[in-house]
């Protein structure tokens, strides 16, 4: 062929490329209906033979066509009678190589001998021979040396540059194996292969997508009906979004092989990418004309039916990709989408078993059964199916994880709690399997255990997480660990405010000022209750929480101020409070109004509590018995008690926190009597019962004030101090004992201490009067008399 018509050829390629308006060739061809001229294309029946790489033509076309197993056995037959390292022989070699066929190739090595007595040509095809082996051996470096002896006289030969370019490319030299390539094609303007090698490295691993089309581009003008470089050409250009200049190259194939399937397939592809379904379904079915088949084309035309909503006729169309897959596993995953999407749920269960019995590695469709699974809440299945995993994969700790997570579905938290520490134990710093287990010690109300899950939650991470801070303060408030559950409160609304902090699935801020607030309600600690109840209200004053909000922050201002106004306000925004919420809140209410003095308000309340209430909650029982006790009913108290304590003794194991209320309220009826033993008793019971009921050490500190033993009531005072450091009772009883043991400096202490956390005490301010006339403090006597005046005329 003359260089004037090799230089036609490639501007009419590049014409494609550049998208130039002047189409020709095949693809103006394929517009227009007209004759394809020839002139774009190089004429192998022109090209010498045999060609420069030493081929003939038949074999040359083989090798330019990559028919690499047919190519090898032409040359098997060629070389039958060839003695020594011939050209053919070291062709051979290279489709070996290429096909990874070790044994012949070694046979073939030791048949030529090595390279000590031969020279020029022969010697270079010995080292080619031996070079291929050694790659197809796994030994690209020592194939590399070898080809250091090639012969001089060699260098300008098109099959060496070749092999050079292959042996280069083994060995990660993209670079050099494309310029050898580009002599080896310079040598032999007719190696279509030799382009299409060089568009494959400067495509893949140079990542030069234009010059790599031009090569590819080159070759099909060699070979128009090379279908594999057809498809890089096409892939590439799709891939720079030339999709043009995609088509044109796509329908040149199906004019230079129309009787190609795949022709049609690759043009469907690149319409499917522009969304034009109607054109590559009308393709594809072309192409299933074709060739039937194709899994792939039948899964392509599912595809689009799919798309289309037609999701029936895409199932049909998927079950025929299956029947003719290879490769079933993959395709009946797609099936069980297309059956689920169309609300076939159990259909497509069926499909994904049926891929994991044919692929028991097959995780995508492993992932989407356990999807489907949890959508039907078939959570045996889901367990069986996790297990059959594990039996393969027991160190994944993701798969113990999820395996609890279906466990504790069916209620068997045991055996989940038993995977979530599996989990734990092997993924030190993912604390969501620690959250897990303190989560069902919570639900257990085993608070200790859960405290301790959540401490390692919080300690598993980089960076601790607002979630583990609340779930801590919460436990530590239900064991009355006030300071702990305090420190994880206000931590985590520090750590929420850290700028950059994101913590998924973390309480709201209001929500955790909320629980802060109501924390400092039980502790005692009321001015600062209000205070966060003011600032949640505040938050949440437009929302659904208002009502609750406002009714809470109203709460802690009537304890705080004991002010008669605060608690008509109180009353009043219970009032607001629907049915449902005011049953949930009358409890603590109740406990307010006693706290406040104010019984007949909390007599009213304590009427609207029916008897199917008390049954299924007993503490009503002893909140009626207080209120008749404060009310000066002490029979009536003494009789509820008494049911009380029968019901509470039945369940002490189960509710042994109930069983020490009973006998803390008992203790409190018999200081009322002045029955010193029988308070006495009652508050060791208590204790005994729940060793945190700490307000039964105020009963002990109180008996033991009574009966002279100074020294005795202020160990138990501390022992209440020591739970709860905010009990203004306790610092009352320190200051009582102090003065009877005249060290009026320390009962004023005491004293001052429990009127600073509760200032509207009027108790506490008489005390700490009473101290200071002790000391003849006249500055201070004076002060606490005008504060108790003024307490007691608002109150």
């Amino acid at each position: 062929m003359s260089k004037q018509k090799r230089r036609i050829s490639i501007l009419m390629a590049l014409s494609l490329i550049a998208g130039g308006n002047a189409m020709t060739g095949p693809a103006a061809a394929a517009e227009s209906g007209e004759k394809e001229s020839g002139q774009e294309h190089i004429d192998i029946a022109r090209l010498p033979d045999p060609c420069a790489c030493g081929l003939d033509k038949k074999t040359f076309k083989l090798i330019n066509h990559g028919d690499w197993r047919e190519a090898a056995e032409r040359l098997e037959k060629l070389t039958a009678t060839d003695s020594g390292a011939t050209r053919n022989r070291a062709w051979l070699a290279f489709c070996y190589m290429y096909l990874e066929d070790l044994t012949p190739l070694q046979e073939l090595k030791k048949k030529v001998g090595d390279s000590k007595s031969a020279g020029g040509e022969e010697k270079a095809m010995v080292l080619l021979i031996a070079a291929f082996e050694a790659i197809t051996r796994g030994k690209p470096g020592e194939a590399e040396d070898l080809l250091k002896d090639l012969p001089r006289s060699q260098t300008n030969d098109a099959f060496v540059n070749f092999a050079l370019a292959a042996v280069s490319a083994k060995n990660g030299k993209a670079g050099a194996a494309v310029e050898y390539c580009k002599r080896s094609i310079a040598l032999d303007p007719g190696f279509a292969w030799g382009l299409r090698t060089c568009g494959y490295l400067e495509l893949r691993w140079l990542n030069e997508p234009e010059r790599a089309e031009e090569s590819l581009l080159q070759a099909l003008a060699i070979e128009p009906d090379q279908s594999e470089v057809r498809e890089m050409l096409v892939t590439s250009l799709v891939g720079r979004e030339r999709f043009d200049q995609a088509i044109d190259v796509a329908r040149e194939g199906i004019k230079v092989s129309p009787k190609d399937a795949d022709s049609y397939a690759r043009l469907a592809r690149i319409y499917l990418k522009q969304w034009r379904y109607r054109e590559a379904l009308d393709l594809l079915e072309k192409a299933i004309k074709l060739d039937e088949g194709r899994a792939s084309f039948y899964r392509s035309v599912a595809g689009i039916k799919r798309q289309q909503g037609d999701l029936e006729g895409a199932i049909a169309s998927q079950n025929q990709a299956v029947a003719l897959s290879k490769d079933k596993s993959f395709e009946l995953v797609e099936l069980a989408g297309m059956n689920d999407a169309a609300g076939h749920p159990d259909t497509a269960i069926l499909n994904l078993r049926e891929a994991i019995k044919i692929n028991p590695e097959n995780n995508t469709a492993h992932m989407r059964l356990v999807s489907l699974l949890i959508k039907r809440k078939n959570w045996q299945d889901l367990v069986e199916e996790y297990r059959r995993v594990l039996k393969t994969r027991d160190k994944d700790a993701r798969l113990h994880y999820h395996l609890g997570e279906a466990l504790e579905a069916m209620d068997r938290s045991d055996d989940a709690m038993e995977e979530y520490l599996k989990a734990a134990n092997l993924s030190e710093h993912d604390p969501r399997p620690l959250r897990k287990l303190g989560a069902i010690f919570v639900s257990r109300k085993e608070f200790e255990k859960a405290i301790k899950y959540y401490t390692r939650a919080l300690n598993s991470g980089s960076v601790p997480a607002v979630k583990d801070l609340v779930a801590l303060g919460y436990c530590n408030a239900q064991i009355e660990s006030y300071l702990h559950a305090e420190a994880g409160f206000i931590t985590a609304l520090a750590l929420q405010q850290f700028p950059g902090y994101r913590g998924e699935g973390d309480p709201r801020k209001e929500d955790i000022i909320r629980s802060l607030a109501s924390l400092l309600l039980i502790e005692g600690r009321f001015n600062d209750a209000a205070a966060q109840f003011e600032t949640l209200y505040s938050l949440t004053r437009d929302s659904e929480s208002a009502d609750t909000d406002q009714y809470l922050l109203r709460q802690s201002r009537a304890l705080s101020s004991r002010k008669s106004e605060d608690v008509k306000e109180l009353l009043a925004s219970f009032d607001k409070l629907p049915q449902k919420n005011q049953a949930g809140f009358r409890y603590a209410l109740v406990q307010a109004l006693l706290r406040l003095e104010k019984t007949e308000p909390a007599a009213n309340q304590l009427q609207k509590v029916s008897e199917d209430e008390v049954a299924k909650e007993p503490r009503w029982l002893v909140l009626k018995a207080r209120a008749s006790r404060l009310g000066g009913d002490r029979e009536e108290a003494a009789s509820l008690l008494e049911k009380a304590l029968s019901i509470a003794t039945k369940g002490r194991d189960e509710k042994p926190a109930f069983l020490a209320e009973v006998e803390l309220e008992r203790a409190r009826l018999a200081m009322d009597k002045n029955d010193l033993d029988g308070a006495e008793a009652s508050a060791r019971a208590a204790l005994e019962a729940y060793s945190r009921m700490y307000a039964s050490y105020l009963v002990l500190a109180r008996v033991s004030n009574q009966r002279g033993n100074a020294r005795e009531a202020i160990g138990f005072a501390d022992k209440a101090l020591e739970q709860n450091p905010y009990l203004t009772e306790a610092y009352i009883q320190n200051g009582d004992a102090h003065m009877k043991l005249k060290e009026f400096k320390k009962a004023a202490d005491s004293y001052r201490k429990a009127t600073e956390i509760y200032p509207a005490s009027v108790e506490g301010h008489r005390k700490l009067l009473a101290a200071y006339k002790s000391l003849e403090l006249a500055d201070e006597i004076k002060k606490e008399e005008e504060q108790i005046a003024r307490l007691e005329e608002i109150q």
